[in-house]
């Protein structure tokens, strides 16, 4: 199967989460979030895929790989 893109970076901060983020993630607005921020690319290095996703601090942890 051929590849169609890959994971050129990923950013994750940890920072005071808005009032949607609040209300969506059902959380204390004094409790930070994990913001995770990644962008895929094809095989000219063109980026393909934005993502931006938020996670409650509180209630997630993520396990890191090296890929090859």
């Amino acid at each position: 199967m051929r590849k169609l893109g890959r994971r050129q970076r990923t950013r994750l901060v940890a920072r005071n989460p808005s009032q949607d983020d609040v209300r969506y993630l059902r959380q204390s607005a004094m409790t930070p979030i994990l913001a995770v921020e990644s962008v895929d690319v094809d095989r000219d290095r063109r980026p393909i895929v934005y993502h931006e996703t938020r996670f409650a601090g509180e209630r997630v942890q993520f396990v890191v790989k090296r890929g090859d």
